[in-house]
């Protein structure tokens, strides 16, 4: 991930998962993007932002109307901006399916490079700026259920994990640099989920070839 071309100024981004785990965090910068809050407070805020997206998430999957694109939240007298955009894996699933006739992150205007550190073990790396990419190891729900059962059941595609990514400008003036900032922070996240998915697929066609030698 181009970690510079996420960086903004004036902003505040955190791109996380359901467990809260940051993939990319600008609170580890030595100037805090929010005013008035330090590192270790600003990345609390970050945080806490994200699981309130979370929750309001699943509260209206639970009242049937659907996964939620993003939320906005907007003060008066020109205050901060708040915008949560949902990184829901559906769209990323049904993407791979078709793999073979079209690339996954050509859902994106700009596709980057893949995030091949986004497949291994939970890292920390800064960038050239001081900022944090925190890769973790993201499971799925039913983890133990993505290869199916033995038998002649065919094996359950695994879906990429859900991201949130956070962005708080300091006031409304940076509004359309506010949402710029998120979009790229949602291209950057779908291609962390692509490569998540292509390492899964992988994997799960590696696991199928030593089945069926061992059953030959």
């Amino acid at each position: 991930m181009d970690k510079n071309g996420l960086e903004s100024p004036r902003l505040a981004l955190h791109l996380a998962d359901r467990a809260l785990a940051p993939l990319f965090s600008s609170a580890d910068f030595d100037t805090p993007r929010v005013p008035g809050l330090q590192s270790q407070t600003q990345a609390q805020a970050l945080s806490s932002l994200t699981n309130t997206a979370i929750i309001a998430h699943d509260t209206s999957l639970r009242l049937g109307l659907g996964a939620p694109m993003r939320i906005m939240v907007e003060m008066q007298s020109s205050g901060p901006i708040v915008l949560q955009s949902f990184l829901n894996p559906s769209s990323i699933n049904n993407s791979e399916s078709d793999k073979n006739s079209r690339s996954l992150i050509e859902i994106d205007e700009e596709p980057q490079k893949s995030i091949d550190s986004c497949l291994g073990k939970g890292t920390t790396d800064r960038g050239s700026n001081g900022s944090k990419m925190c890769v973790p190891d993201i499971s799925i729900a039913n983890d133990k259920d993505v290869h199916g059962e033995l038998g002649d059941k065919k094996p359950i595609s695994p879906s990429p994990p859900l991201l949130i990514a956070v962005v708080v400008a300091p006031t409304s003036v940076e509004a359309a640099e506010a949402r710029r900032a998120a979009s790229r922070l949602v291209r950057a996240g779908r291609e962390c989920q692509g490569a998540w998915l292509r390492g899964r697929m992988e994997i799960d066609s590696e696991s199928s070839l030593l089945g069926d030698k061992r059953y030959k």
